[in-house]
């Protein structure tokens, strides 16, 4: 019964017109809207999708070129690069990218994790990006500043719970283990 009211709800907010490219890294669903320059990158943050920011795209602009995507091991996107490290990530967003003819400069969109990777993003390729937003995002001396508290809860797990295993998806727990 909670497997089909899931099913339901999760049709209920998919995004419209996705569609999924194979790049050298793997195959990748994405949502593209609008053609107007700069292009709005939007990164979800750790254990959502792309459908996370259906309600933002909504209420955005549709002449504005908008991409979202689903990160390897998200609702159909794969990738050749086992470690799920942010490292990796913003390589495959930006061949992504590249692979779906979105031009620079970007302003990049980042929520929770998805803020890190935006961040990292922009301090790699900088001469592609814009601006930058950060929608209640967690941030690289967050680690740091947290353990000079001394302070329990900011000391992650060593891994996620096995429940939390078993309804996320499966590059969570990948995404988890690299956040340090």
């Amino acid at each position: 019964m909670v497997s089909i009211a899931s099913l339901i709800i999760m049709g209920c907010s998919s995004l419209t017109n996705f569609t999924l490219v194979q790049t050298e890294y793997g195959e990748y669903t994405y949502f593209k809207s609008g053609a107007q320059m700069p292009t709005v990158i939007l990164e979800s943050g750790l254990g959502d999708n792309m459908t996370s920011w259906k309600e933002a795209i909504s209420k955005m602009d549709n002449s504005r070129q908008i991409i979202a995507y689903n990160r390897a091991g998200y609702s159909g996107s794969s990738s050749l690069h086992s470690e799920r490290n942010a490292k990796n990530i913003i390589v495959e967003l930006r061949t992504l990218l590249q692979q779906v003819n979105a031009s620079p400069p970007y302003i990049l969109v980042g929520h929770s994790l998805g803020g890190l990777y935006m961040q990292l993003f922009a301090k790699t390729y900088p001469e592609e990006v814009l601006g930058v937003v950060l929608v209640d995002s967690t941030h690289a001396g967050k680690e740091p500043e947290c353990s000079k508290t001394e302070n329990d809860s900011c000391q992650p797990a060593d891994e996620i719970p096995w429940w939390a295993s078993a309804v996320l998806p499966n590059a969570v727990a990948g995404e988890y283990k690299s956040m340090p």
